[in-house]
């Protein structure tokens, strides 16, 4: 919602901090109340993960944590199309000092410091970029959307 900017601040109720529950973020009886659901967001999904012609994980640029996290679903793999991890550089510089920098980008992922937004505006021949970012898919025009899960199998390296 954030990153359309047509919300300025928004809470999730028993998720964010600041919102226990609703008393804690309204004073009384909220202006709006928007639901939504698994459905919703669901239907946001690419339906041809295997339509994709790349996949980009980052958008906010990825962690060291998150890039160990998702790094380990590459170990002894191959992508079948062209993947990328978009790191803060600090994290990047760090994951490349880590065992498993190598073992992914064995797998084919190029571990990149730089914005996708930005990095990837130009895309000669890569027209359906596929992103777990709701972000990106926001932003950057032709992107399709899909989760962790979706983009996982479009790299090939899970089922």
């Amino acid at each position: 919602m954030a990153a359309s900017g047509g919300v300025a601040l928004f809470h999730v109720e028993g998720i964010t901090p600041e919102a226990r529950d609703l008393a804690s973020v309204f004073d009384g009886d909220p202006k709006e109340v928007i639901t939504i659901t698994q459905k919703d967001i669901d239907a946001l999904r690419f339906k041809d993960p295997d339509g994709a012609t790349s996949v980009v994980f980052g958008c906010p640029q990825m962690t060291y944590e998150e890039a160990m996290g998702l790094g380990q679903h590459f170990v002894g793999k191959k992508t079948r199309l062209p993947t990328w991890f978009c790191m803060i550089p600090e994290a990047s510089k760090r994951f490349k000092g880590a065992a498993l920098y190598t073992r992914v980008v064995e797998a084919g992922v190029k571990v990149v410091d730089f914005c996708p937004l930005a990095g990837f505006s130009l895309r000669i021949g890569n027209k359906k970029l596929l992103t777990p970012s709701g972000k990106l898919y926001y932003y950057l025009s032709d992107t399709i959307y899909g989760t962790v899960k979706d983009c996982l199998k479009a790299c090939g390296v899970q089922r």
